[in-house]
């Protein structure tokens, strides 16, 4: 608001300014009443409001650069913490380069609506005081460049949203893409032993070939509309000072040089206001893809209750049934519409719409009970569920019906394809817990890795993962299992 204030203070100081030069009347004194105290005064009334608008817009600038970076890294967080919770047939119906999309180009224009959001009102107010103060100064003929002003925001709001629709559909192809390069480097090794790279590459090319082209389609519109919003200014100059000239009415240097100076204020908001009016579309594109995230179903949570009095821990499970959904339950929208009351199945015009999971049984009125000190075996062929049942029992597998009691204090699970971070051993197997070098030893006693570690130079303290040593099927096994125990 101060930036506002002290923008609207300088062209009428400089009006002044040039009537005391020009010994005109002023606000201050009449004709040739004028003192030299009024110059200073008035030179330095422009000089405080050019230094009051320049600190207020960069104290400005700086707290929303400040709160669009902390709004982005949130929005990347609770992204995050979401795809953390969701279940697990959610999980399965987004693909990565949705998920990457929301937390890379969808945050970033979180980001950038902060920073511009506030010329939503800043705009239309800094054009509607300089438009007064032109027809004050000019009359009628500034009637010429107000009229070619109101002409112009329309074709930029336009050229706006032509460059946001060339942007959803920037993101459906890099959607493609991302789903591609992820399922390519997932099977790598296929491809290569299978000499399938130029095929891969074809494909990839194709995909990015789109992308490119909506991408330059969309520049060529952005610049051409910055251009037009640069030219706007001058060209409305150039058709008011024509106008008032071809009218026979005089031109003096107060009323040009204040003229100018408006005609340069003007120039801001058409700068930025289709830019805001772009950036409200996209926000409503980006959080429509962020409700339908967020819409989706938490993973139920896991309830360990206290063991029973002369108890020890125990798992046990009452008519429990598991089931895999066959079809997406889920997509991101490209375009921010929303689906239909019944809430089925076709994609229109660009819009993708909820689809009802249908679910397939896996398993069906399971009852186990496993007791502290037991030993419990899970035999089946391929297929018959034992993997899905140890993940329903941590809530890691869609639970269709039937119920789940855990008791005791403390809960590990060690899937069947065990996960390694990059880092050293230690890291892998205390995940940030303090070290009880004791308990340490003897975890890695029991686990059988003391003989890896004999194997490796620096023990503990070996890297692993992409950027250290590859560790073999058994060894990814044995570090896992020493971080559940």
């Amino acid at each position: 608001f101060m930036t506002e204030v002290a923008s609207f203070c300088q062209p009428l100081l400089l009006n002044q300014l040039m009537r005391f030069i020009a010994d005109k009347p002023t606000a201050f004194a009449d004709a040739g009443e004028h003192s030299p105290a009024e110059g200073y005064l008035l030179a330095g009334g422009m000089l405080v409001a050019a230094a009051t608008q320049s600190l207020c817009l960069q104290h400005f600038i700086a707290l929303c650069f400040e709160l669009g970076a902390a709004a982005k890294s949130t929005l990347n967080h609770i992204v995050f913490a979401k795809m953390l919770r969701l279940e697990a047939t959610a999980i399965q119906d987004l693909t990565t380069g949705q998920l990457t999309n929301l937390m890379t180009k969808d945050s970033a224009k979180v980001q950038e609506f902060i920073l511009f959001v506030h010329n939503v009102w800043s705009a239309p107010l800094t054009a509607s005081w300089v438009i007064l103060l032109l027809i004050s100064i000019l009359g009628w003929p500034a009637a010429a460049g107000i009229v070619l002003t109101v002409v112009l925001i329309p074709v930029q709001s336009r050229i706006a949203s032509k460059v946001q629709a060339y942007r959803k559909e920037t993101l459906k192809h890099a959607d493609a893409r991302l789903l591609l390069i992820g399922s390519m480097l997932q099977g790598i090794r296929l491809i290569k032993l299978s000499a399938w790279e130029a095929d891969v590459a074809t494909k990839v090319s194709e995909l990015r070939g789109k992308e490119l082209a909506t991408i330059r389609k969309s520049a060529l519109l952005f610049a051409f509309n910055h251009t037009l919003m640069a030219a706007g200014p001058i060209l409305v100059a150039a058709v008011t000072f024509g106008i008032r000239t071809w009218s026979g009415a005089p031109m003096y240097a107060d009323e040009a040089f204040t003229a100018l100076a408006l005609f340069n204020l003007l120039g801001h908001p058409f700068s930025v206001l289709p830019k805001t009016i772009s950036l409200l579309a996209e926000m409503k594109t980006t959080l429509s893809r962020l409700e339908t995230l967020f819409s989706l179903p938490d993973r139920p949570p896991m309830l360990l209750l206290s063991p029973l009095p002369g108890q020890g821990a125990s798992v046990s499970t009452k008519a429990l049934a598991v089931g895999y959904p066959v079809e997406a339950s889920v997509t991101l929208p490209t375009t921010g519409g929303k689906g239909d009351k019944k809430g089925d199945t076709k994609e229109k015009k660009g819009e993708m719409r909820k689809v009802t999971p249908v679910f397939k049984s896996v398993l069906d009125g399971v009852e186990i009970s496993a007791k502290q000190g037991e030993l419990v075996l899970i035999v089946g062929t391929v297929g018959a569920g034992k993997s899905s049942l140890l993940a329903a029992l941590v809530v890691e597998a869609p639970v269709t019906g039937g119920a789940v009691e855990l008791r005791g204090t403390r809960v590990a699970y060690l899937p069947q394809v065990p996960w390694v971070k990059n880092g050293t051993v230690l890291e892998n197997i205390l995940l940030h817990a303090p070290l009880d070098q004791e308990k340490l030893d003897q975890v890695i006693h029991d686990t059988g890795l003391d003989q890896d570690l004999a194997i490796w130079n620096k023990g503990v303290d070996t890297v692993v993962g992409e950027r250290g040593i590859t560790l073999s099927g058994g060894q990814r096994q044995r570090v896992a299992l020493a971080r559940t125990l």
